[in-house]
């Protein structure tokens, strides 16, 4: 169906850049819709990304029109046109244009209000029937790798504009096309591609010309920062959609320091774990930064105020619908933004942390080490339900008691008569015939992980086993993913990767006791979540690269007080209390 469509569209764009009568083209235009099924406000733009949505590999995300509309209409203002009639407008990967389409629209609107202004500032005599063909000549300017795309985008615009062909899109590679001109706008919403989806000759090319931002575990999105800025006339704007990943991440250190100190960041748009992307996995916000270099300035910011299911659309209304002004803002200035992640909370949350800092004795990282939990390869070669007949025939001494993610509650862990085969125990497969007769029903699997084919693992082994001191001992268990803090004291079992351990180093004077009463209080909760990687609108990522950044205090009269001991250690008064507590 895809190639037909290429196909369609490649025949109509032929008609429409041949050298032949409008009238023509307008009924090919019409004719091709219909064959189609392009009808009412739709584009061949919307048509075309219905197939090619959720393309992870080349990284294709459609935003949403009033997205699109906010972006553009708090980037491109009446002054600039009025001054520079001939202002450049790029998107950097712009795809079938839905942001050039909505920018023609918004300048369309600007010309024509401002017309006489313009026209004397300039010297110019602009006439109103002028407007599109100037518009499209002059101010939008794009680039894609799909040439499909830009040529979808011609069809449209042309459809827009009723006649005009642009001619400023290139099908090229924004990153390794090194432009001659310099632009005065930058908007769009750049790739969002993993170090996975880009071969290593790519990497390599990326690493040596955006050295700046790029790293092995950087995203493609890093790239198209440094480059658009790079573009920018001085006083340029640039406005992305991209994923707030970067903000949290070791990857995007280097990134947030090119931003921090060589720009002007104006506003930021946190959706906060609000997805407007439909069927797509990921967290954005929205950055508008000036290319001007400044010590400090303030940042707008703008947050959801809730981001519970009832919340969502809320959020999405007031801001992109303009349905009201239920929704957090606040300033913050840019030199408290942290290198090692930015932390977008408004003062009165500033406070809060401030105290919890001010009482810290070390950081969770001087306490603990931490682990990750034992990957199988194939579960069910290796964890046993309560089947007594199995379990009785199995070999004793490598039956593990087993728990996941899903075990595990605030304080405590819920025994599901689950069981690991340690099969990394074995040494002579010839002791363990029950073992391995059980394991080798899943033979075929286990023999292709690529352990296993390199030669480093038995084909019977564990994936990672990890070391088995990990689980014998006592230690502090923990889901990777968690909509709250959810830690519980264990010794002796056996956890999945979806799970992590914390285990006290030699010679600290805290206990496993001490620290669970810390990390599983509402204050720590709290506090872990101003920083910590927001997933979808009601989880966390409970990596221990961010979670071992806490500020532990030194308490010695903890035992047998309650939560409401710690409020008063912290000296909080009761507005901070309600707001760690969720009630303001």
């Amino acid at each position: 169906m895809l190639d037909l469509l290429k196909q369609e569209i490649r025949e109509l764009y032929n008609i429409i850049i041949s050298p032949i009568e409008d009238v023509y083209k307008l009924t090919a235009l019409k004719n091709y819709k219909i064959k189609l099924g392009v009808s009412g406000k739709k584009s061949f733009g919307d048509d075309y990304y219905e197939f090619i949505k959720n393309n992870k590999e080349k990284g294709t995300v459609y935003t949403p029109e009033p997205i699109t509309s906010y972006m553009i209409e708090n980037t491109i203002k009446a002054a600039q046109i009025i001054n520079n009639p001939y202002i450049r407008i790029v998107d950097p990967s712009c795809g079938t244009g839905n942001i050039l389409i909505c920018s023609f629209k918004l300048l369309k609107k600007l010309y024509k209000d401002n017309l006489k202004s313009i026209n004397e500032k300039n010297g110019l005599i602009l006439k109103e029937q002028e407007i599109d063909d100037h518009i499209i000549k002059y101010n939008l300017f794009g680039f894609d790798i799909d040439d499909t795309a830009l040529k979808i985008l011609t069809i449209d615009l042309y459809d827009l504009s009723k006649g005009c062909i642009i001619k400023n899109i290139f099908n090229n590679d924004f990153l390794v096309y090194e432009n001659k001109c310099k632009y005065d706008i930058v908007i769009g919403n750049p790739p969002y591609v993993g170090k996975k989806f880009i071969n290593n000759e790519y990497a390599s090319f990326l690493k040596i010309r955006y050295k700046k931002v790029y790293r092995d575990k950087g995203d493609l999105s890093y790239c198209f920062f440094e480059k658009a800025l790079d573009d920018l006339n001085d006083g340029g704007k640039l406005t992305f959609i991209t994923s707030r990943y970067f903000m949290e991440s070791p990857s995007g250190e280097e990134l947030r320091k090119a931003l921090k100190e060589g720009y002007t960041i104006d506003k930021i748009i946190d959706f906060y774990g609000i997805r407007p992307f439909k069927n797509v996995g990921i967290d954005p916000l929205i950055m508008f930064i000036t290319n001007h270099k400044t010590e400090d300035n303030q940042i707008e910011i703008i947050k959801p105020l809730a981001v519970k299911s009832k919340d969502r659309k809320e959020f999405y209304n007031n801001v992109f619908l303009k349905g009201g002004n239920k929704f957090s803002t606040f300033f913050i200035e840019k030199k408290e933004l942290d290198d090692k992640g930015w932390v977008l909370v408004d003062e009165k949350v500033r406070t809060i942390i401030n105290k919890i800092k001010q009482k810290k004795s070390t950081e969770l990282s001087n306490i603990c080490n931490s682990y990750q939990g034992i990957i199988t390869g194939c579960d069910k070669a290796f964890v046993l339900n309560n089947d007594t007949s199995l379990l009785k025939n199995i070999e004793k001494d490598i039956i593990k008691p087993w728990i996941k993610s899903s075990f595990i509650e605030k304080n405590k862990i819920l025994r599901k008569d689950s069981y690991l085969i340690y099969s990394d125990l074995i040494c002579n497969p010839q002791e363990y015939n029950n073992a391995i007769a059980y394991i080798e029903l899943h033979r075929e699997k286990l023999s292709k992980r690529r352990e296993c084919q390199k030669g480093i693992r038995k084909w019977y082994e564990l994936q990672w086993g990890r070391n088995q001191n990990i689980f014998e001992g006592e230690k502090i268990v923990f889901p990777f993913k968690a909509s709250s803090n959810r830690f519980a004291i264990d010794r002796g079992s056996y956890f999945s990767a979806d799970v992590y351990a914390l285990t006290l180093k030699e010679n600290v004077p805290f206990t496993y006791d001490f620290l669970l009463y810390i990390l599983n209080s509402k204050i720590y909760e709290f506090y872990f979540k101003t920083f910590a990687k927001k997933l979808g609108e009601d989880a966390y990522e409970y990596y221990p690269n961010n979670l071992m950044k806490l500020c532990i205090p030194e308490m010695k009269d903890y035992n047998g007080m309650d939560e409401n001991y710690l409020y008063d250690y912290f000296h909080f008064s009761e507005e901070e209390k309600e707001i760690i507590l969720g009630e303001v």
